[in-house]
């Protein structure tokens, strides 16, 4: 029986490569299982393919793939070559092993690490209802309803009007919303504008909405603290008391 020139017999070390990269491949699958499980990971990958993403997803293939190739090169006469490329199977094996574990320990670890600091902020649920901040002055007719004497809710004579609330004797105005939405500021990352999102920020500010939505990926990396941190620091400096409601997006998820 030919005995391998790394040591041992020629089936074993075909086993031994095979064994490693079968190991580094289910390692890259669970690490990249778990990454898309994560709410948002979806979202990054479909709106950011680069080619870092893809790779991670890849880098599990190549172990195996040398090892498959070092099975056609046992053919020749030197077994040298087949013995190298193995070789190269196992060390590209222990390289993934130890990236996809590295990689799943941050996954895990990441959004635990790093302290919020407390922000004064004039946080909303809109399921509780928004209050108009200037009631007095912001109604306007409603021509949805007409003149007329109110009924209960959900029963409605003709020429009168049904009243929002039960009890209601006069639904002929409604009070209006002012709202201010804005997305994507993505503090923590170098090419967004940090005299943009302060100018709209200003700007909500000095016309004092009824509520601020913020319609996601406030931040680039949600698991990272010290962006949170960022972000609060400018909206408590700058909205303190402009009623906010944050959306959370993909990139505040992962």
């Amino acid at each position: 029986m030919f005995i391998n020139w790394t040591g041992g017999s020629l089936a074993s070390a075909r086993k031994r490569a095979l064994i490693w990269a079968l190991v580094a491949l289910a390692a890259c699958l669970a690490m990249n299982a778990y990454h898309y499980s994560l709410e948002g990971a979806k979202g990054l990958y479909v709106w950011n393919r680069t080619g870092m993403f893809r790779g991670l997803i890849l880098m599990g293939f190549i172990p195996i793939s040398v090892a498959i190739l070092s099975l056609p090169l046992e053919k020749l006469r030197s077994k040298r070559a087949s013995g190298i490329v193995r070789g190269l199977s196992i060390v590209l094996s222990a390289l993934v092993i130890l990236s996809s574990s590295g990689l799943t320990a941050l996954l895990v670890a990441g959004p635990r690490m790093g302290n919020l600091e407390p922000a004064r902020l004039e946080l909303i649920d809109p399921s509780k209802g928004i209050e108009p901040r200037n009631a007095d002055t912001a109604v306007r007719p409603n021509p949805a309803f007409q003149s007329g004497s109110a009924s209960t809710v959900g029963e409605s004579a003709p020429g009168t009007a049904v009243g929002a609330v039960s009890g209601t004797t006069d639904a002929s105005a409604i009070p209006l919303l002012r709202l201010s939405f804005s997305s994507d500021p993505h503090w923590g990352v170098d090419n967004s504008s940090a005299s943009a999102r302060t100018n709209i920020l200003a700007s909500v500010a000095e016309h004092k909405p009824d509520a601020f939505f913020m319609l996601g990926d406030t931040v680039e990396t949600g698991s990272k603290a010290m962006m949170w941190n960022f972000a609060l620091s400018d909206l408590e400096a700058i909205i303190p008391k402009v009623p906010l409601r944050p959306l959370m997006g993909n990139h505040d998820a992962l």
